[in-house]
């Protein structure tokens, strides 16, 4: 379990506190999930552009580092506002996390877990991808509905994953 799965966890015990963990990523453990698109994951500006978090990106309002920020707009999974995130969006921001980890934060690849999704927004943008295989999360096609189906890594139910 790393700290993503553990912001999950406690968040999803403790929903009420999702917006603290927003308003303060840096001094609250659980707002690792909601660091900022840089390389520190703290400072709103990097290399001379204005960096957001997630939702901030996905809204508009703010650029990411490097050219993740079309990778992270197309990602229709991430509420572009605080007050819509509820616990089933929280593994959404920890696979984002992990891969934020890899691409601008200079951890090594081997010491990533990688959701394929995001993997796949990611090349389709034009950003890199590890040239390891991606573990679990997986996606699966649903046999009733031909829907895809997230399979997190935290253990949190497939039916609680925000589609």
């Amino acid at each position: 379990m790393d700290k993503y799965d553990e912001a999950v966890a406690y968040l999803t015990e403790k929903p009420m506190e999702i917006i603290e963990a927003w308003e303060c990523p840096g001094q609250y453990d659980p707002g690792v999930l909601f660091q900022f698109t840089t390389s520190d994951g703290m400072n709103h500006f990097d290399n001379g552009i204005r960096c957001g978090c997630l939702t901030q990106v996905r809204r508009g309002a703010n650029s990411a580092n490097c050219h993740l920020t079309e990778a992270i707009r197309s990602d229709d999974r991430i509420p572009t506002v605080i007050d819509d995130v509820t616990p089933s969006h929280l593994p959404i921001f920890a696979a984002w996390q992990r891969y934020l980890d890899w691409a601008i934060r200079g951890v090594p690849a081997s010491e990533v877990t990688f959701c394929p999704i995001v993997l796949a927004l990611a090349k389709a943008a034009g950003c890199p991808v590890p040239e390891t295989k991606p573990a679990l999360p997986s996606v699966v096609l649903n046999s009733v509905d031909g829907s895809l189906v997230f399979r997190p890594l935290s253990g949190v139910p497939s039916e609680l994953i925000a589609k």
